[in-house]
């Protein structure tokens, strides 16, 4: 294994450890709110990647970012588990990304699946104290975190 790319990755473990204690502050609907919305920005940039450097079709990153905005639309609708597979599955995107070397730097790459990893198993072993919360009605104020 690249000694950078395991460098890269034990900084997005640093990251998701800072973010879950930024996101445990508004209480278990505001956290799950944040993890939901944070999984729709990551597949984002890289679409905004792809502006700046190319490599996958547009096309392809417009897919992912549909895909992983309704995984967490669903994790913010049921159980928070969803939201932890969602995050897994996204280390999985990274991977794709850097093993085809397509339109992101290795550094965020490898950032990137430290960061899901560690997200998406703190979720998962999580879940039951952040109580599954399922939302009631769609409603803006649902969506973004803070609102």
């Amino acid at each position: 294994m690249d000694t950078m790319l395991l460098i890269y990755g034990l900084l997005g473990v640093a990251l998701a450890a800072a973010f879950i204690h930024f996101a445990r502050k508004g209480g278990d609907e505001r956290q799950i709110s944040w993890y939901a919305f944070g999984l729709a920005i990551a597949a984002g940039i890289y679409v905004a990647f792809n502006f700046v450097t190319g490599g996958v079709p547009l096309g392809i990153e417009l897919g992912g970012l549909i895909l992983f905005g309704i995984v967490g639309f669903f994790g913010l609708r049921g159980p928070a588990v969803v939201l932890g597979l969602g995050w897994l599955a996204h280390a999985g995107w990274d991977i794709w990304h850097l093993v085809g070397t397509f339109a992101s730097p290795d550094w965020y790459a490898g950032a990137c699946i430290g960061f899901d990893v560690f997200l998406g198993l703190y979720i998962i072993f999580k879940t039951r104290r952040l109580k599954d919360i399922c939302y009631a009605p769609v409603a803006a104020g649902n969506l973004v975190p803070g609102a």
